[in-house]
Protein backbone atom coordinates (compact mmCIF):
# COMPACT_ATOMS: atom_id res chain seq x y z
CA UNK A 1 0.00 0.00 0.00
CA UNK A 2 0.97 3.51 -0.24
CA UNK A 3 1.38 3.68 4.04
CA UNK A 4 0.59 7.26 5.52
CA UNK A 5 -0.09 8.79 1.90
CA UNK A 6 -2.71 6.31 1.24
CA UNK A 7 -4.26 7.10 4.83
CA UNK A 8 -4.48 10.14 4.04
CA UNK A 9 -6.18 9.92 0.46
CA UNK A 10 -3.34 11.50 -1.79
CA UNK A 11 -2.73 10.56 -4.73
CA UNK A 12 0.85 11.68 -4.61
CA UNK A 13 3.14 14.91 -2.71
CA UNK A 14 5.01 17.35 -4.58
CA UNK A 15 7.84 18.18 -2.44
CA UNK A 16 9.78 21.69 -3.77
CA UNK A 17 13.50 21.32 -3.65
CA UNK A 18 16.96 23.11 -4.54
CA UNK A 19 19.80 21.60 -6.48
CA UNK A 20 21.35 22.70 -3.15
CA UNK A 21 19.30 19.62 -1.54
CA UNK A 22 19.81 17.11 -3.11
CA UNK A 23 23.48 17.02 -3.63
CA UNK A 24 24.29 17.24 -0.34
CA UNK A 25 26.00 14.12 0.96
CA UNK A 26 23.71 12.50 2.85
CA UNK A 27 20.33 13.07 1.02
CA UNK A 28 19.63 10.22 -0.67
CA UNK A 29 19.67 8.51 3.15
CA UNK A 30 17.79 10.84 4.64
CA UNK A 31 14.95 10.37 2.23
CA UNK A 32 14.84 6.77 2.32
CA UNK A 33 14.96 7.14 6.46
CA UNK A 34 12.05 9.26 6.23
CA UNK A 35 10.25 6.88 3.86
CA UNK A 36 10.93 4.19 6.00
CA UNK A 37 9.68 6.22 9.27
CA UNK A 38 6.28 7.68 7.75
CA UNK A 39 5.44 4.41 5.69
CA UNK A 40 5.20 6.19 2.43
CA UNK A 41 5.51 4.56 -0.78
CA UNK A 42 8.28 6.13 -2.79
CA UNK A 43 6.00 6.42 -5.94
CA UNK A 44 3.69 9.08 -4.19
CA UNK A 45 6.26 11.64 -3.35
CA UNK A 46 7.24 13.82 -6.40
CA UNK A 47 10.03 16.34 -6.20
CA UNK A 48 9.76 19.15 -7.96
CA UNK A 49 12.63 21.11 -9.14
CA UNK A 50 13.33 24.61 -10.58
CA UNK A 51 14.31 24.36 -14.63
CA UNK A 52 17.22 26.80 -13.51
CA UNK A 53 18.19 23.99 -10.76
CA UNK A 54 17.99 21.24 -12.95
CA UNK A 55 21.46 23.35 -14.99
CA UNK A 56 23.40 23.77 -11.56
CA UNK A 57 25.96 20.77 -10.76
CA UNK A 58 24.36 18.95 -13.69
CA UNK A 59 26.39 15.69 -13.65
CA UNK A 60 25.89 15.31 -9.38
CA UNK A 61 22.49 15.79 -9.68
CA UNK A 62 21.98 13.51 -12.37
CA UNK A 63 23.46 10.86 -10.66
CA UNK A 64 21.56 12.13 -7.21
CA UNK A 65 18.42 12.29 -9.34
CA UNK A 66 18.47 8.96 -10.96
CA UNK A 67 19.52 6.91 -7.77
CA UNK A 68 16.02 8.49 -6.15
CA UNK A 69 14.31 7.69 -9.16
CA UNK A 70 15.12 4.02 -8.94
CA UNK A 71 13.66 3.91 -5.63
CA UNK A 72 10.53 4.80 -7.09
CA UNK A 73 10.50 8.40 -6.02
CA UNK A 74 9.09 11.09 -9.28
CA UNK A 75 10.17 14.18 -10.64
CA UNK A 76 8.53 17.27 -12.04
CA UNK A 77 10.38 20.26 -13.41
CA UNK A 78 8.89 23.54 -12.23
CA UNK A 79 8.40 27.04 -13.16
CA UNK A 80 9.31 25.87 -16.46
CA UNK A 81 9.47 28.21 -19.60
CA UNK A 82 11.12 30.93 -17.25
CA UNK A 83 14.55 30.15 -18.18
CA UNK A 84 16.62 30.29 -21.66
CA UNK A 85 15.57 27.39 -24.00
CA UNK A 86 18.22 24.38 -23.23
CA UNK A 87 17.65 21.45 -24.84
CA UNK A 88 19.53 19.77 -21.38
CA UNK A 89 16.82 21.10 -19.25
CA UNK A 90 14.11 18.57 -21.26
CA UNK A 91 15.93 15.33 -22.11
CA UNK A 92 16.72 14.17 -18.66
CA UNK A 93 14.13 11.01 -18.80
CA UNK A 94 13.41 10.93 -14.92
CA UNK A 95 11.43 13.71 -15.27
CA UNK A 96 7.63 13.01 -15.35
CA UNK A 97 6.32 16.60 -16.48
CA UNK A 98 6.49 19.97 -16.36
CA UNK A 99 4.77 22.39 -14.05
CA UNK A 100 4.24 25.94 -15.79
CA UNK A 101 2.85 29.24 -14.33
CA UNK A 102 -0.29 30.02 -15.67
CA UNK A 103 0.97 33.73 -15.33
CA UNK A 104 3.57 32.71 -18.17
CA UNK A 105 0.66 31.56 -20.33
CA UNK A 106 -0.80 34.97 -19.82
CA UNK A 107 2.16 37.18 -20.15
CA UNK A 108 3.11 35.14 -23.96
CA UNK A 109 0.16 36.19 -25.09
CA UNK A 110 1.87 39.98 -24.87
CA UNK A 111 3.75 39.40 -27.97
CA UNK A 112 3.55 37.08 -31.00
CA UNK A 113 7.38 35.71 -30.66
CA UNK A 114 6.64 35.26 -26.70
CA UNK A 115 3.53 33.19 -27.48
CA UNK A 116 5.60 31.09 -30.64
CA UNK A 117 8.14 29.89 -28.11
CA UNK A 118 5.92 28.82 -24.80
CA UNK A 119 3.35 27.40 -27.81
CA UNK A 120 7.08 25.69 -28.96
CA UNK A 121 8.02 24.88 -25.79
CA UNK A 122 4.81 23.12 -25.04
CA UNK A 123 4.70 21.26 -28.32
CA UNK A 124 7.85 19.76 -27.17
CA UNK A 125 6.69 18.34 -23.89
CA UNK A 126 3.73 16.59 -25.47
CA UNK A 127 5.53 14.99 -28.15
CA UNK A 128 8.42 13.52 -25.75
CA UNK A 129 5.54 12.16 -23.90
CA UNK A 130 5.61 13.97 -20.64
CA UNK A 131 2.97 15.31 -18.91
CA UNK A 132 1.87 19.20 -19.07
CA UNK A 133 0.96 20.88 -15.44
CA UNK A 134 -0.40 24.40 -15.62
CA UNK A 135 -0.40 26.33 -12.27
CA UNK A 136 -2.49 29.09 -11.05
CA UNK A 137 -5.09 29.10 -13.10
CA UNK A 138 -7.58 31.94 -11.64
CA UNK A 139 -9.66 33.28 -14.80
CA UNK A 140 -11.68 31.75 -17.29
CA UNK A 141 -9.66 32.90 -20.18
CA UNK A 142 -6.83 30.93 -18.78
CA UNK A 143 -9.19 28.14 -17.77
CA UNK A 144 -10.21 27.90 -21.63
CA UNK A 145 -6.67 28.24 -22.94
CA UNK A 146 -5.28 25.19 -20.34
CA UNK A 147 -8.29 23.64 -22.15
CA UNK A 148 -6.92 24.36 -25.50
CA UNK A 149 -3.55 23.26 -25.20
CA UNK A 150 -4.43 19.66 -22.98
CA UNK A 151 -2.57 20.57 -20.04
CA UNK A 152 -2.71 17.40 -18.03
CA UNK A 153 -3.31 19.03 -15.08
CA UNK A 154 -4.34 22.46 -13.72
CA UNK A 155 -4.43 24.16 -10.40
CA UNK A 156 -7.56 26.31 -10.21
CA UNK A 157 -7.47 28.92 -7.58
CA UNK A 158 -10.07 31.80 -7.46
CA UNK A 159 -12.05 31.53 -10.66
CA UNK A 160 -15.06 33.58 -10.68
CA UNK A 161 -17.82 31.90 -12.72
CA UNK A 162 -21.11 29.54 -12.46
CA UNK A 163 -19.97 26.64 -10.43
CA UNK A 164 -20.96 23.60 -12.59
CA UNK A 165 -18.48 25.53 -14.97
CA UNK A 166 -15.87 25.63 -13.30
CA UNK A 167 -16.10 21.60 -12.14
CA UNK A 168 -17.04 21.05 -16.06
CA UNK A 169 -13.69 22.26 -17.53
CA UNK A 170 -11.67 21.74 -13.79
CA UNK A 171 -12.59 18.00 -14.83
CA UNK A 172 -11.78 18.22 -18.10
CA UNK A 173 -8.16 19.67 -17.75
CA UNK A 174 -7.29 17.43 -14.86
CA UNK A 175 -8.49 14.65 -16.95
CA UNK A 176 -6.12 14.78 -19.21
Amino acid sequence: GGGITEEMGLEFVVINLSSRQVIEADFIERVQALLNKHRVDPGRIIFSLTEAATIANKSVLDREIDSLAKIGIRFLMNDYGKELFSIRTILPTFFEGVIIKAELLLNAENTSQNKIIIDNRIDIIKQMGKKLIVDGVNTPELMSYVSDIKADVSTIVGVKQKRSEERRVGKECRSR
